[in-house]
């Protein structure tokens, strides 16, 4: 039954977010894709075959974001946006035993994002927090990721922009045009080093920024 599960999953995943997905661009699908995480992520959290389907669409993201932005296990990494299944900072931490923090400004989340850490066995590797990204502290943390739907997005980059650390690396998951123009503004002294398709997440690139 599992088997199944999981085929009929990815079936719907590659139809909505790869045929789909190749011929309009994820922010045209936003409200949709928004919908079918939120749903998912409500329904899937205490069914052990939804979570591991769930967090295996995330394996080559971030497997790609780890090598883009070379990170270690003496990394502070700090995720804006984690949700009520966190799975890029619990994928983070299990790949290279790095220290996560992750943030989300909804409370319901952050409660059912520790449960799922502590059921993860990670609580000593991963911590989450109810806070605004546009008001959380940024110092110590060598990696910074943001991901894509965060609230607020130019209102978050430019408080990465103005408190991060100078040699912080800063991964951004947002969508590029047929026009090379970036779905959330970037502010003048971050420039883009390096970026990386990940369709897994529906045609979403994750773009290397630093400061100037």
């Amino acid at each position: 039954m599992s088997g199944i599960t999981r085929g009929l999953f990815r079936l719907m995943h590659r139809i909505v977010f790869k045929e789909i997905g190749s011929r309009i661009r994820t922010d045209a699908l936003k409200n949709l894709t928004d919908l079918i995480y939120s749903l998912f992520e409500k329904i899937s959290f205490q069914i052990p075959i939804l979570v591991s389907i769930y967090m295996s669409l995330y394996d080559d993201a971030i497997e790609k974001e780890i090598k883009i932005a070379d990170i270690k296990k003496d990394d502070e990494v700090l995720v804006i946006g984690c949700g009520a299944l966190p799975a890029t900072p619990v994928l983070i931490a299990k790949r290279v035993n790095a220290n996560v923090t992750c943030i989300d400004h909804d409370i319901t989340v952050i409660k059912k994002a520790e449960d799922f850490i502590r059921s993860m066995d990670l609580s000593d590797k991963v911590t989450v927090k109810h806070a605004e990204a546009s008001e959380y502290p940024l110092d110590g943390f060598s990696v910074i990721l943001i991901v894509y739907g965060v609230k607020k997005p130019e209102t978050v980059m430019r408080h990465v922009a103005e408190h991060s650390d100078k040699n912080t690396r800063i991964l951004l998951r947002a969508t590029i045009n047929n026009k090379n123009e970036i779905s959330v503004n970037i502010p003048e002294n971050l420039e883009v080093k390096n970026k990386i398709r990940l369709d897994s997440l529906g045609s979403v690139d994750s773009l290397l920024l630093t400061k100037r």
